[in-house]
């Protein structure tokens, strides 16, 4: 549910998000190929934590949540909530739009890119890295969706 600054929001509802990742690259030479394989190993888990969870923004003034046993307690705009603590991410950000979820997810991927060897200036191979950053996208419905850009350089 889409928060508003006036204090009000969308009816709780779902969506089916799509991701698409780009990758900015300064070459493709043999010795820099990087198989697709990476990049799905990496940012498969990290969708997959929020596939069939509702999520939470947490960073905004308007939402308080409260985890007590195995429920999670959100007051939202006034309105309170009360899940199974399991069927929920909370989010540090302050509203969950496609926007704010492409940024967030994007860091997200930087990191695990950083600690699996493939953000630095060279591969692990020793060969210069030709990833120049990733654009990733979340898409809400055909035609809807936003992306957020990072650039290693």
């Amino acid at each position: 549910m889409t928060l508003f600054a006036d204090g009000s929001k969308e009816a709780l509802h779902g969506h089916n998000y799509t991701v698409r990742l780009d990758v900015v690259l300064s070459g493709s030479s043999l010795a820099q190929t990087i198989s697709f394989s990476v990049f799905k190993d990496l940012l498969g888990p990290l969708c997959e934590a929020w596939d069939e969870r509702i999520l939470i923004a947490t960073a905004n003034t308007q939402t308080q949540c409260q985890k007590e046993g195995n429920s999670l307690e959100a007051v939202v705009c006034g309105k309170r909530y009360v899940f199974p603590s399991d069927e929920v991410v909370c989010l540090n950000v302050e509203n969950i739009t496609s926007e704010l979820l492409a940024s967030e997810l994007a860091g997200r991927l930087v990191e695990a890119l950083k600690n699996s060897g493939y953000w630095g200036k060279e591969l692990v191979s020793g060969v210069a890295n030709p990833i120049q950053g990733i654009e990733l996208h979340v898409i809400e419905t055909a035609g809807q969706g936003a992306s957020f850009t990072v650039m290693r350089v």
